[in-house]
């Protein structure tokens, strides 16, 4: 598990939050949109300067009155570069700085398939998953929000992945993998038919555990 947030990882989310909220208002768009755009990630960057640049490792930096400035009155005495970005409110220009074209490659990603003998199977693996299940999720089976559907919107609807592994989950076979090949094989399929066409966006990994299994049916 994550190590628990500091003050200063407090401080940062509260900056964004309350710039993301006056942007958001400005601009008339929802707050959550306004996070997920070009002026989103602008902000983030910008408090990221702010609150990365702060002498004050004990109450936070003091925001200046623009917390989105590619500069900021706070400073460090180690050498540490900085993120250039325009103002959040400025959608075009923080297109223009922030978007691009890149190749993203995500190369360990998994999700889960909810009803499979799994959670039954390997009651261990399920407590570690649901301890990843976001915080928001309102499904009245927690693991839906881990499922194939939830996968492929955070992959390529939610994000810029391009292309993205989809790895295992230790197991020692279907009856305890909360992933199994085949549904690999399917969440690929679906991944295909939903895209355009051309090379396929979702690769497969699986474990090779040659010291496992009967010899005779390999």
């Amino acid at each position: 598990m994550p190590a628990a947030a500091t003050p200063r990882d407090r401080e940062a989310a509260r900056l964004i939050v309350a710039g993301a909220d006056a942007g958001a208002r400005r601009t008339g768009m929802d707050r959550r949109l306004f996070l997920q755009s070009a002026s989103g990630m602008a902000l983030t960057l910008g408090v990221l300067n702010l609150v990365g640049c702060s002498n004050d490792q004990r109450s936070g930096p003091t925001p200046p009155s623009r917390t989105t400035s590619s500069t900021s009155s706070t400073s460090t005495s180690r050498p540490a570069g900085a993120f250039e970005v325009p103002d959040p409110e400025d959608g075009p220009a923080c297109a223009e700085a922030l978007a691009g074209d890149e190749f993203i490659f995500d190369v360990h990603t998994h999700h889960v398939v909810p009803d499979g003998p799994w959670r039954e199977n390997a009651q261990r693996i399920a407590d570690m998953i649901a301890g990843l299940v976001p915080a928001g999720c309102l499904e009245a089976d927690p693991f839906r929000c881990l499922d194939r559907t939830a996968y492929l919107n955070d992959m390529f609807l939610a994000s810029d992945t391009t292309v993205s592994m989809l790895s295992d989950v230790p197991n020692s076979g279907p009856l305890d993998a909360p992933v199994p090949w085949e549904e690999k094989r399917e969440t690929r399929r679906l991944a295909e038919a939903l895209g355009a066409p051309g090379a396929g966006r979702v690769l497969l990994h699986d474990v090779i555990a040659p010291n496992f299994g009967d010899l005779a049916m390999r």
